[in-house]
């Protein structure tokens, strides 16, 4: 489903990637390159994928506000979400 929504997964420890991202190591939260070339990443890029796969833009709208960004955020740390090793590149 991502590939068809023009989503494409690569590891953020490919040399490509470490060399786009000017990366030494993984980050501590994924990132999601737009086609507009922006790199945006933790609670942001979930919100942006969401959109991408079609989730209804009032959702996302409410994801985006200074309520629910800031929980999402502290969501995406908890130990669970700690094994996120993935790059989103949107084509």
């Amino acid at each position: 489903r991502l590939r068809r929504a023009g989503f494409r997964l690569a590891t953020l420890q490919s040399p490509l990637i470490q060399q786009r991202l000017n990366l030494h190591g993984t980050p501590d939260e994924m990132k999601l390159i737009t086609a507009r070339g922006e790199v945006i990443g933790g609670a942001e890029a979930v919100v942006a994928i969401a959109e991408g796969l079609g989730f209804p833009h009032d959702l996302a709208a409410v994801a985006r506000t200074p309520l629910v960004m800031p929980l999402l955020r502290q969501l995406l740390k908890c130990p669970f979400c700690q094994y996120r090793q993935r790059l989103l590149t949107l084509e």
